[in-house]
């Protein structure tokens, strides 16, 4: 079984002051207005997978491979997420 995508590994996703959004246009969360995701998961380095780019069109992979977990987030120690 393939891989999940995860926004860690496209390039649509941008961080914009305190929120996590996709230059592309897509929804990444239903229930915010502006349909972006608080930065709070990414400072944590939890999963940021959903299920928006699974199948989308506009998903753009970045070249260096994926980013392993010991190198996500920055909020807490690694052991304690």
């Amino acid at each position: 079984m393939p891989d999940k995508r995860s926004l860690y590994d496209c390039s649509n996703a941008v961080v914009l002051d305190d929120r996590i959004c996709c230059k592309a246009g897509h929804t990444l969360c239903k229930v915010s207005k502006d349909g972006c995701l608080n930065i709070e998961r990414l400072a944590r380095g939890r999963d940021l997978i959903f299920s928006v780019c699974q199948g989308c069109e506009d998903f753009d992979e970045m070249d260096g491979g994926k980013v392993e977990i010991e190198n996500r987030g920055w909020a807490v120690p690694y052991g304690e997420r």
